[in-house]
């Protein structure tokens, strides 16, 4: 049985852990897990029945027979009253902890260490009430920063994960931009940054009656800890991208509806992000959020903006055994600096240069030691490694360059 319990976990999810064996090595169709949480409309005040589903594809051998979840909501908007299991796929059910209101932690099994009922697609149902504050839509989550399996040896081969919400049927104005909370792990060695690839959603409430055919979103993050690479919308989505601007940690995205307009009620919108992660736990979040419908005859309501934290966890890492930092390696200044700069080598000796960008690509080499490089113009801001070799010899050192805007 799975023990692996995320107590670290605030955000707005369910976490899975699966136990999964495979037999043999045979070419066999993928086993594809895909969890879900129901879509629901209802009324402020209802009380209502939120279904937790699977859908398990594939031919290879599988053992599922427990589960560790733990689901996050708002609990400003639903409240959870209790977990069923009758009737579903789920034999036994044990609340495991609760670290606030908003998070309830379990454990599911099927019955007598025996597999779930796969003929059942529902895992367990939520019996909730919608509170007199839901307006709109209120998100139950999958945190996708998260493995649900940890290897191959579970026996499932790809995961997916689908968002559920309660919505009331009637839409207006109104607009709640939501941001859940997204989960970085990395590891530093300590002088210099790990650059690791995330993607943060952008969800919109339910806007389908406000006749929204454009609209704006625009933000700004921290660029010590954050680098903006882009951003994304589905190819099933309501909504396109029509231009995007980024300049100094401040982003600028025009949405244009596919259709008559924008409908709203799921993730509109993929930001990617390198996060730079160190070896400490570091948190930020977005600032100046701002969503604007840009097409006069959209209506306009009040704007609810619930964006949660960016957590990086870092982890420390030693050197390679041919890799050196420290004070008496070489020089380079300015540092920061977002115009050139000057290296000074430790010794009289031939060195070659390679400079690392913050995604780990090499953005400059050469074979021989240039004391002053220059910045060309546009060069994204974050951390650099300027790694020095010496000719004949397969020793580094290295130190961290800090390029500005």
């Amino acid at each position: 049985m799975a023990k692996r319990i995320l107590r670290f976990l605030i955000g707005a999810v369910v976490v899975l852990s699966v136990i999964s064996f495979s037999s043999d090595s045979e070419a066999q169709g993928l086993n594809i897990f895909r969890a879900s949480v129901d879509r629901i409309s209802g009324n402020a005040g209802d009380s209502v029945t939120i279904g937790v589903r699977y859908d398990l594809s594939g031919s290879k051998p599988h053992n599922l027979r427990s589960l560790i979840a733990r689901l996050i909501y708002d609990s400003s908007l639903i409240h959870v009253v209790s977990i069923e299991t009758s009737g579903t796929a789920t034999s036994l059910l044990y609340i495991l902890d609760t670290i606030s209101p908003s998070v309830i932690g379990f454990l599911a099994a099927g019955q007598s260490n025996q597999e779930i009922d796969l003929a059942n697609p529902v895992l367990f149902r939520l019996k909730a009430v919608l509170n007199s504050k839901l307006s709109d839509t209120a998100w139950l989550r999958w945190d996708q920063s998260v493995a649900m399996f940890g290897d191959s040896s579970y026996g499932i081969d790809s995961i997916e994960e689908v968002d559920g919400w309660a919505r009331t049927p009637q839409a207006s104005g109104h607009v709640a931009v939501t941001i859940p909370r997204v989960i970085i792990y990395g590891q530093s060695d300590g002088y210099t940054a790990d650059s690791v690839k995330t993607v943060v959603p952008v969800m919109l409430s339910d806007i389908s009656r406000a006749g929204t055919q454009s609209a704006r979103f625009s933000f700004s993050y921290d660029v010590q800890r954050l680098l903006f690479t882009g951003a994304s919308t589905k190819e099933s989505s309501d909504v396109g991208i029509g231009s995007l601007s980024s300049t100094s940690g401040n982003v600028d995205v025009n949405l244009l509806a596919k259709g008559q307009r924008i409908m709203g009620s799921d993730t509109v919108l993929w930001l990617s992000f390198t996060a730079l992660v160190g070896t400490d736990t570091e948190s930020t979040v977005f600032q100046s959020a701002h969503w604007i419908a840009t097409n006069s005859s959209s209506l306009r309501g009040s704007i609810d903006y619930l964006i949660d934290s960016i957590t990086l966890y870092g982890a420390f890492r030693k050197l390679s055994v041919n890799e050196f930092y420290g004070s008496g390696s070489f020089e380079v200044f300015p540092n920061p600096t977002s115009a050139r700069f000057t290296i000074v080598p430790p010794d009289e000796a031939e060195y070659s240069v390679k400079i690392y960008d913050p995604l780990g690509a090499v953005c400059f080499e050469s074979a021989r030691l240039l004391k002053e490089i220059e910045i060309p113009r546009g060069t994204t801001a974050g951390l650099y490694r300027v790694v020095l070799r010496k000719r004949g010899s397969s020793f580094q050192i290295v130190r961290t360059l800090v390029v500005g805007p």
